[in-house]
């Protein structure tokens, strides 16, 4: 399960290439912490490929084990870095995957959309997707999806955050007269933001969260 990219040079080695010191990304990771994930793309529509990193504690120090902190660098023409966004919550802990141990699966950057990915549980398993683009001079989240279940019954949420859609469906294999395949609009305001959001924060009628 674990896609976990400890070395950037795996996820952009052009990157590490001639950068001036005090310039590299790795500048902007402060005392007692260190690389846990990094991703490339570009984010502000310049042209110019910019960075998304995750940095964990080396001690850990909150309930769900190493706390963990998404920076997002935008890269200028001169190939200095400049802090655009830092989120605190938005990435789940060392230990919040239950009883599969780590919840963080993934991070990437597909058409300037940051994409992270979370996965875990014991007997009832769940993954979470959450997606962000920079739009009105901020990163706000375009999309969320929970997915997950037991082996019997199973569950599918998706939500396109910026049209207000939510596609809902739960399957029971024991009573399937209780299945629910629905579309629904709602409207989450204020939207989501990078800097500010924490995972499972996102709840609606009928059990439906993100």
């Amino acid at each position: 399960m674990k896609k976990i990219i400890l070395a950037f040079m795996f996820v952009c080695p052009a990157l590490l290439k001639a950068q001036p010191s005090g310039d590299a990304f790795r500048s902007f990771i402060p005392a007692g912490w260190e690389l846990l994930a990094a991703a490339s793309g570009d984010l502000n529509k310049d042209s110019i490929d910019d960075v998304a990193i995750i940095i964990e504690e080396r001690v850990g120090s909150g309930d769900f084990g190493k706390l963990r902190n998404i920076m997002i660098l935008f890269r200028a023409k001169d190939g200095k870095y400049s802090l655009a966004c830092k989120g605190e919550k938005a990435v789940m802990g060392s230990e919040s995957g239950g009883t599969m141990g780590d919840g963080f699966n993934e991070m990437k950057i597909v058409k300037g959309v940051i994409i992270l990915n979370f996965a875990g549980g014991s007997r009832d398993q769940w993954d979470l997707t959450y997606r962000y683009r920079y739009q009105n001079g901020d990163f706000y989240m375009i999309g969320a999806t929970n997915k997950g279940g037991n082996g019997i019954d199973s569950y599918n949420f998706d939500f396109n955050v910026n049209t207000g859609k939510m596609i809902v469906v739960k399957k029971y294999k024991s009573n399937p007269k209780k299945n629910i395949n629905e579309t629904r609009v709602v409207k989450k305001d204020p939207q989501p933001m990078l800097k500010s959001f924490e995972p499972w924060t996102l709840q609606y009628d009928g059990g439906v969260t993100f």
